[in-house]
């Protein structure tokens, strides 16, 4: 815990977190360009952005798999990581 709570202590993120979840305008109807298989992930219990939010990404992208884990907060923790590689290297594939 210590070792996270360090590494991601950046009290002047918060504000730069928040406009790039707000986004630039017409962010959202550029997502459909996109030409390449998409993994979108999220957490299930991001207290930032709830999985709405990579719905709607999600259905803006074609070719995409959403993964909404249901462990996850707003951080990727260590666990996950053999499962999203996986399922990157599937995509890849």
């Amino acid at each position: 815990m210590t070792h996270a709570f360090e590494r991601s202590y950046r009290p002047d993120g918060i504000a730069r977190q928040f406009v790039a979840g707000i986004g630039p305008p017409g962010l959202g109807r550029r997502q459909s360009e996109i030409g390449c298989p998409t993994l979108v992930m999220h957490g299930g219990l991001d207290p930032l952005w709830g999985p709405e939010h990579a719905e709607a990404t999600a259905s803006q992208i074609p070719a995409t798999e959403l993964w909404i884990d249901p462990r996850q907060g707003h951080i990727t923790h260590r666990e996950q990581w053999i499962e999203l590689a996986d399922r990157v290297a599937t995509l890849a594939r």
